[in-house]
């Protein structure tokens, strides 16, 4: 068993977006103002922490009922909680009970965001720790998901109060099967001394929640017989995740939509075309699975996405062709004290023509 600090991590905008309050929108700024002013009160009072416990068949009888029938079946369980505390827990209802509705929202949206991130460091810690065993972790199991029932959250939370008190641990369940502190959550893994592949803290592709905010896609990209992957939130852009994760894309308006080159080549499409794509690719790189990767977000997919690419690691890079002449503006030809002498400087870019008038003599 192991007790595990965790970090305060979180992203304003996109607390913002979960709750469909986007840039463009009139509200926004004044929503983050608040969503500071509920920071700088609060934060203080967020306090993740991970409990894990290292379960067999031999010390806990019906450790079996956690046990996931198929290729992960294994004879050792880790089950982990992972909570926020009881304070923000009173501070999120505290501002429901007095009328401030829109700050309970954002502040129960900024705890939701905090919590997920906090699973997945802890994902990260476990899998580092195993990975120095050569064992490794199975996809996280949730109480609730297809193949996990919900009462399993009460044996998870027997195991920990067993290992840690239940003073120490501080958390209870209603007859609902809800978590008190409501901030908290259950799963498992099976630990395998399987080949590791691309681990999700969560399989998305089997859970039940429509329109999560914090699903997470796999992305594979593929080269000859190398294949690269990783993983992004859904609602990240296409381009960008691939720029994040060092695959080159050529794109020289930087994600503005409008040079057309960001070209990737996608197995199996599931983005629909913009009317921008369609006026910029042509109908036979639409037939064959083409896309401009800025025009897309990671929420037109739905659990995997393959792409096929020149170059994976950036190696091809790019260039900028360049030439000049030398002159010499103190010649008599341009240092007429009489005229004023002009150059013209002109810079041809992908997307806009930039053109400047130079005074020579100065």
């Amino acid at each position: 068993m192991k007790k595990y600090d965790l970090k305060t991590l979180y992203n304003k905008d996109k607390v913002l977006r979960v709750l469909n309050c986007h840039r463009s929108e009139a509200v926004y700024q004044q929503s983050m103002e608040i969503l500071d002013q509920l920071i700088n009160e609060n934060l203080y009072k967020i306090n993740p922490i991970g409990l894990t416990v290292k379960l067999t068949s031999d010390s806990v009888p019906s450790v079996t009922g956690l046990q996931v029938v198929g290729k992960e079946k294994s004879d050792e369980i880790l089950a982990c909680i992972v909570t926020l505390g009881k304070e923000i827990d009173e501070a999120i209802n505290g501002c429901f009970s007095t009328g401030m509705t829109y700050e309970g929202m954002l502040l129960s949206g900024l705890c939701d965001q905090i919590l997920f991130n906090s699973t997945k460091e802890l994902h990260k810690k476990l899998e580092e720790k195993l990975d120095k065993e050569g064992r490794f972790l199975s996809t996280r199991h949730d109480p609730g998901s297809v193949s996990v029932p919900m009462d399993n959250q009460t044996l998870i939370l027997d195991c920990m109060n067993k290992a840690f008190g239940q003073d120490e641990v501080g958390i209870t369940l209603t007859e609902g099967l809800m978590f008190t502190p409501s901030k908290t959550m259950s799963y498992f893994y099976n630990v395998t001394g399987d080949e590791k592949e691309v681990v999700m803290e969560h399989d998305c592709s089997v859970c039940q929640v429509e329109g999560c905010p914090y699903r997470q896609v796999v992305i594979e990209v593929v080269y000859g017989d190398r294949i690269k992957r990783f993983k992004a939130d859904n609602t990240d852009n296409v381009l960008q995740v691939l720029r994040d994760n060092q695959v080159y894309v050529d794109a020289p308006c930087g994600g503005g939509k409008t040079c057309g080159k960001c070209k990737i080549h996608v197995k199996d499409n599931p983005f629909t075309y913009t009317d921008k794509e369609i006026h910029l690719l042509t109908e036979e790189e639409r037939k064959q699975g083409v896309v401009l990767s800025c025009h897309h977000t990671l929420e037109e997919v739905e659990s995997k996405l393959v792409l096929i690419m020149d170059d994976i690691d950036g190696e091809k890079g790019s260039g900028i062709l360049s030439d000049f002449k030398e002159i010499n503006i103190t010649e008599n030809k341009y240092a007429d004290e009489k005229e004023n002498k002009y150059g013209i400087a002109i810079d041809i870019g992908t997307t806009t023509l930039v053109v400047a008038l130079v005074e020579l003599k100065s």
